[in-house]
C-alpha cells in the first residue's frame, strides 16, 4: 500500500499498489512516527495484529470471547476504542489518557460506553484542531501496549522528527 499526498496518480501511470490520498489535516503532524501510528489507525492496519478486534466490535453467537477480549483486562474486547479509551488495567497508558484528554478539554475521569467511545475516537482522528495531539497519543499508546503485549515494533524504535 502506497501513501500518496496528491488527489489522483499520475494519469500516465498505472499504480502497483492501492493509493491512499490524505491531502489534509494529516499535514498538520510534524512527527513522521505520529504521523505513521495514525495513518495505520485510519487505514486499519492494526488489526489484528495490535489488537485483537476490529473498532467497533460487538459480540456475535460464533465468537469465541477469549480469542478477543482485552489482554489488559479480559472483561472487554480489545477493540482500539476500548484500549485507547476506556481500559483501567495498563497504568501508562491510563496515565497518557488522563494527559491526553486533559490536554483537548475533555473529562478523562467520565465513563464512556463502547458507541460514545468510537464516536470520540473519530471525532479526535478527523479534527484538524486535535490531529497532531491525538497522533501522539495514539503513538504513545501503541508502544505501551505492543512493549506490554510482546508484540514487534518494526521500525518503530526511534522518536527522532522524520520527514
Amino acid at each position: 500500500m502506497q501513501l500518496c499526498f496528491t488527489s489522483d496518480p499520475d494519469d500516465n501511470l498505472e499504480p502497483r499498489s492501492p493509493i491512499l490520498c490524505f491531502h489534509h489535516y494529516l499535514h498538520c503532524v510534524s512527527n513522521y512516527h505520529h504521523r505513521r501510528s495514525v495513518t495505520r489507525l485510519i487505514c486499519g492496519d492494526l488489526c489484528p495484529m495490535t489488537f485483537q478486534s476490529s473498532p467497533g466490535r460487538r459480540p456475535k453467537p460464533e465468537d469465541v470471547f477469549n480469542l478477543k477480549c482485552c489482554r489488559g483486562c479480559r472483561q472487554h474486547y480489545e477493540t482500539l476504542e476500548h484500549v485507547l479509551l476506556q481500559c483501567l488495567h495498563v497504568l501508562e497508558i491510563v496515565d497518557l489518557r488522563h494527559r491526553f484528554l486533559s490536554s483537548v478539554n475533555i473529562d478523562p475521569n467520565l465513563e464512556r460506553s463502547e458507541s460514545h467511545c468510537f464516536e470520540l475516537l473519530k471525532s479526535l482522528l478527523f479534527s484538524w484542531d486535535w490531529i497532531a495531539c491525538t497522533a501522539s497519543f495514539v503513538n504513545g499508546v501503541l508502544k505501551v501496549w505492543k512493549n506490554g503485549n510482546n508484540i514487534e515494533r518494526e521500525g518503530e524504535d526511534s522518536d527522532e522528527e522524520r520527514e
